[in-house]
């Protein structure tokens, strides 16, 4: 691992053990919380051994298990409590396997992702999955993997790429539907029209672009959009463009933001503003993202699962490892629906729950978080 991500954790399954590998104080850190369940699983005597005899010993442990030997790598366009989440779905797709799973992240800086990738390519991973900062980075990024003979998926594709032939199989928000689902319950929630304020993602990531044009294409004459600025997935900027947006449109009835760490970071500015007359809408799902929705402040939510999202890219890499079968389909669709605090249950819902029931076919999809993994998968990556 070089200087560059000398903080950054690899992760090995073995059995119901979480093992990761770091160097530094994170070694330590990581020792102290898991050292109880070392203790019962493996044995006060294990306990002493150094991380080269541990390794060692794993590894014989993991002879004949499915994934012995093999690395997947992550690459994140940044860090995040929807990053956080969606990792606990990929390391509950692995539990159980040998595989070891090693983590990058890219504070939201296309250059950095490029890097990352490369990184993760010299640590001679066997697949690994994106998470776009921009397009032409993350393409740059796979189409190098593909030269090495790395299979790729891709967790928030929207649309055609210069990288698609490196992708196994790639997984994709549509946003000109979700746009669709926003704009009607906007107009349908304010049927006298208005102004709305958006708050979207990275620029030039592609998603964020295709949610506004399907807000767009179905709003109808009496409501327009009055301002977008980039909160970039980050709460303080997203505090900062909302106030600003409401500087120059204090009129403005709606506010859309296009994910929920933005969400609840404008939920809190509205309530310390007194603004509970904005109608506000978020995207996807987080922790506090119950509280806002239950106290008023966020009115509804475009919800997608962000551990989901882990879960349907793993299972693709998984199949295509040890079955060589990449999906049925190039495109896999991300389930999305518009949600209120009406739909949780029970309400208040359990941490990491919205509904289990809110589809009866996959109960995943009312589960956005594996809180059980997440300690696991915020010493992963940082």
């Amino acid at each position: 691992m070089n200087e560059r991500y000398d903080e950054q954790l690899e992760i090995q399954f073995d059995g119901d053990i979480v093992e990761v590998h770091a160097p530094g104080i994170w070694a330590e850190v990581w020792s102290q919380v898991m050292s109880r369940r070392r203790a019962l699983a493996l044995g006060a005597a294990a306990l002493g051994a150094s991380f080269v005899g541990a390794s060692s010993a794993r590894a014989k442990g993991l002879v004949g298990k499915v994934g012995a030997g093999k690395k997947i790598g992550i690459s994140f366009s940044g860090l995040n409590e929807y990053v956080y989440n969606d990792l606990t779905g990929s390391l509950h797709v692995l539990q159980g396997t040998g595989y070891r799973l090693l983590v990058r992240q890219s504070q939201f800086d296309a250059s950095k992702q490029l890097a990352a990738i490369e990184d993760l390519l010299a640590q001679h991973i066997s697949a690994l999955s994106v998470l776009p900062s921009t397009v032409q980075a993350t393409s740059n990024g796979v189409l190098k993997a593909k030269a090495a003979g790395v299979p790729c998926v891709n967790q928030f594709w929207s649309g055609k790429t210069p990288g698609d032939s490196a992708y196994i199989g790639v997984l994709e928000t549509d946003n000109i539907i979700g746009g669709r689902l926003v704009a009607n319950y906007i107009m349908k929630t304010v049927p006298t029209g208005g102004k709305i304020l958006i708050v979207e993602g990275n620029v030039g990531q592609g998603y964020s672009e295709q949610f506004t044009k399907g807000i767009q294409q179905h709003l109808g004459n009496k409501w327009h959009i009055a301002d977008i600025q980039p909160g970039n997935y980050v709460r303080s900027t997203s505090i900062t463009v909302t106030q600003n947006m409401l500087t120059a449109h204090p009129d403005a009835k709606i506010i859309v933001d296009y994910a929920t760490e933005m969400g609840v970071a404008v939920a809190g500015y509205l309530k310390s503003t007194g603004r509970k007359d904005i109608l506000h809408i978020t995207s996807d799902s987080n922790h506090e993202m119950a509280q806002w929705m239950r106290n008023g402040y966020i009115r509804a939510n475009r919800y997608l699962s962000a551990s989901q999202t882990g879960v349907l890219t793993f299972r693709m890499l998984r199949n295509y490892l040890e079955n060589g079968k990449k999906p049925r389909s190039f495109v896999t669709t991300q389930p999305q629906r518009m949600i209120t605090a009406k739909d949780f249950h029970p309400n208040p819902p359990p941490s990491g729950v919205v509904n289990k029931n809110l589809d009866p076919k996959d109960p995943s999809f009312g589960i956005y978080s594996y809180d059980g993994l997440l300690p696991a998968a915020k010493k992963l990556i940082s």
